[in-house]
């Protein structure tokens, strides 16, 4: 084998490696994102599931609870939370501040999320129609 050869074959090589490192790059970037996502989904379940069971135990079973989200520039989130239920619509606002103040009460894990609770106001006619 002459020198130009080895040369060609040391370039091929060399070319194969960095294609190979950054493949595995992407796709450890995309299974580390991958992970991320399913453990913020995880908390979100928890938060939800917790809200349940403080908004059963004060009476208000079946509730709505809307979560939704915006990703913030430094990765974390901002979620706005809304709670309806026309049992609490019906509510005087003494009672919805109270409430209000003991779904704030429940944490999100993660320090980068910001959460804004809110309290729905339920027509009333679909309730009295039945």
């Amino acid at each position: 084998m002459n020198q130009n050869s080895k040369q060609f074959l040391l370039i091929l090589l060399t070319i194969a490696l960095i294609i190979g490192c950054i493949i595995t790059m992407v796709q450890e970037s995309q299974a580390s994102e991958h992970a991320l996502v399913t453990s913020y989904e995880t908390l979100e379940a928890n938060y939800t599931t917790a809200l349940r069971a403080l908004l059963s135990q004060e009476g208000y079973r079946n509730c709505g609870i809307s979560l939704t989200k915006v990703y913030t520039e430094e990765g974390g989130r901002d979620y706005t939370v809304q709670v309806h239920h026309h049992r609490i619509s019906r509510s005087d606002d003494a009672t919805k501040e109270a409430l209000l103040r003991d779904l704030t009460s429940v944490r999100f894990p993660a320090d980068n999320c910001t959460m804004h609770v809110e309290i729905l106001e339920v027509e009333s006619d679909f309730a009295t129609a039945f």
